[in-house]
């Protein structure tokens, strides 16, 4: 429903990490978010964009790329099978505690 939205939601982001979306199976078929689609439209915007299946990699991915004073912008409407948690343990061994 949103999928032509989110591209330009994006636009002063540097890179963007999206997850698949979970079960869209009650969802028609042509209003089921595209993670692969955002990923190519915020890629032909020329924003650094890609597409991780879990949690764990996208926390593993962050810690790997994250840079002191970055700022991280986790969108979910959830939990999310405890990213945040994940990340900041990630990001303490990589930096040390705060």
């Amino acid at each position: 429903m949103f999928q032509e939205a989110y591209a330009g939601a994006f636009d002063d982001a540097d890179q963007v990490i999206v997850a698949a979306p979970w079960d869209q199976s009650g969802i028609p078929e042509g209003e089921r978010f595209s993670s692969t689609r955002l990923v190519r439209d915020l890629t032909a915007r020329g924003i650094d964009a890609l597409s991780l299946p879990d949690a764990e990699q996208i926390a593993a991915t962050l810690a790997a790329r994250v840079l002191p004073h970055d700022v991280v912008a986790i969108l979910s409407n959830g939990g999310f099978d405890g990213l945040h948690h994940r990340l900041l343990d990630r990001l303490e061994v990589r930096f040390g505690s705060p």
